[in-house]
């Protein structure tokens, strides 16, 4: 399946959603604007310890919206890119982390959604592994809903986008894609989506005929931690 393909594909699963106009946050500012922002910030290294001391209890954030802009995070070097980032603690009675991702909009009618992932630490603040969202995702109203499942030995968590998952338009055909955004297991989800064929994911085959907005992924924008 080429990027063609996919793009399509996403484009459909997001209509089939119920991707609608009437749920969107207000944006802070704009994508060039956080861009520039970006280049103004002396980024921390991602193994720099003194990151996670800003690291927030988990349950501090729990169904609370997180504005996630170069003026209200930490900007991170991971090596080949920065991202802004999110520290909060692990959920101590759960292996799992729900993020809610909001399509945002600015006075212009920008339209832009922060997609995450996370990098996972250990006790000793020592890197355990970057983990992306499990495949079973939920899109309705407007708003993304990615599921993590957490290593055990999990203390801190980074809230944080990569180039893999940003920068695109899902309804550009000639939108470009830094690397793939799925991967086989995916599109055999994805596929089953759009069919209206069960999945657990869904909960439900049942089709919906939504207005369709474009948006795009993006490194800013606005989330909530949904517990579990």
């Amino acid at each position: 399946m080429d990027k063609r393909q996919i793009f399509f594909m996403l484009m459909t699963i997001l209509m089939i959603s119920g991707c609608q106009v009437n749920k969107r946050v207000s944006g802070k500012m704009s994508l060039n604007e956080a861009e520039l922002a970006f280049s103004l910030i002396t980024p921390i290294s991602i193994d720099n310890a003194t990151l996670l001391e800003t690291a927030i209890n988990y349950d501090r954030t729990v169904n609370k919206n997180i504005q996630l802009y170069p003026n209200t995070t930490s900007i991170v070097n991971f090596g080949s890119y920065i991202s802004l980032a999110k520290v909060i603690t692990a959920p101590i009675k759960s292996n799992k982390l729900v993020i809610e991702s909001y399509v945002t909009s600015t006075s212009t009618d920008e339209r832009y959604l922060f997609y995450p992932v996370i990098t996972v630490f250990d006790n000793q603040k020592n890197r355990i592994d970057l983990i992306k969202p499990r495949y079973e995702f939920e899109f309705n109203d407007n708003v993304l809903t990615n599921h993590f499942l957490l290593p055990p030995e999990t203390a801190y968590i980074l809230i944080h986008s990569t180039p893999e998952f940003t920068g695109m338009s899902f309804t550009e055909s000639n939108a470009v894609y830094k690397t793939s955004l799925i991967d086989p297991t995916a599109v055999a989800i994805a596929t089953s989506v759009v069919t209206s064929v069960f999945v657990p994911a869904t909960g439900n085959s049942q089709k919906l005929t939504p207005i369709y907005t474009d948006f795009i992924l993006s490194n800013i924008g606005n989330i909530k931690i949904i517990s579990p």
